[in-house]
């Protein structure tokens, strides 16, 4: 892999893989093999607004923090090369932003999309994040808290994450200052690709509320928080 900023903004990233995986399940192989090996190129970029490239002494250094920021990454199976079977292409979006309003708080979005183009074994197809394994979980950015891991395989996707800190705007105490945030993630996908146990086009959404800092120990903060999962699921 080699990575390279192209300028103050834009970081670009290559890489080339080679992996052989082994599946312990059914899953769709070519000839019915289980053992398979994957050849892939991949491609991103990194475009983070807000940072700069500093030259301290010998070494490059980025100063500022990056909002918005956006990831693309195209990836490219290459049947035939070093023995691997599949021909397919996977696409991938992320934005991330924040705007702080004043007497309102941070408003935080992310926003991701992906798309396979071909056929893609079992294990390449995309996984929509979830942490929701438990009654009680540890809450993960970006991640569906009452969604399990491993529930949805799709081969094209689209999500939302919306969140919004009011900060300490609505609940302040002299030495007890917790944070009121609200939180709706929204996915769509399509997992009519292959998989028989996946689901075909459908819209999962979940709302919480959570109380931030209700311990603070310096560099950390401990809160806790509620969601509730609905729509077709």
């Amino acid at each position: 892999n080699y990575s390279t900023y192209l300028n103050n903004n834009i970081k670009a990233f290559a890489k080339f893989e080679i992996s052989d995986k082994t599946t312990t399940d059914n899953s769709q192989q070519p000839n019915n093999q289980n053992t398979y090996r994957l050849s892939t190129l991949e491609l991103k970029l990194r475009i983070a607004f807000g940072e700069r490239l500093v030259m301290s002494k010998d070494k490059l250094e980025v100063e500022g923090k990056a909002n918005p920021m956006v990831w693309l990454s195209y990836k490219k199976n290459l049947k035939n090369v070093f023995g691997s079977p599949y021909d397919f292409d996977k696409f991938e979006f992320l934005f991330r932003g924040k705007k702080y309003t004043r007497c309102l708080g941070e408003t935080s979005l992310a926003t991701q999309y992906g798309y396979i183009n071909g056929f893609a074994p079992a294990t390449e197809l995309f996984n929509i994040y979830g942490t929701g394994e438990n009654k009680f979980d540890i809450y993960c950015m970006e991640s569906f808290s009452t969604m399990s891991p491993d529930e949805f395989f799709c081969n094209e996707f689209a999500a939302l994450y919306l969140s919004h800190n009011f900060k300490n705007l609505l609940i302040d105490f002299k030495k007890f200052h917790p944070e009121l945030i609200i939180l709706t993630n929204i996915a769509w996908f399509d997992g009519t690709q292959q998989l028989s146990n996946s689901a075909t086009q459908q819209l999962n959404y979940e709302s919480g509320i959570m109380i931030d800092n209700l311990i603070n120990i310096g560099i950390s903060k401990l809160g806790l928080g509620t969601f509730y999962r609905y729509g077709p699921y």
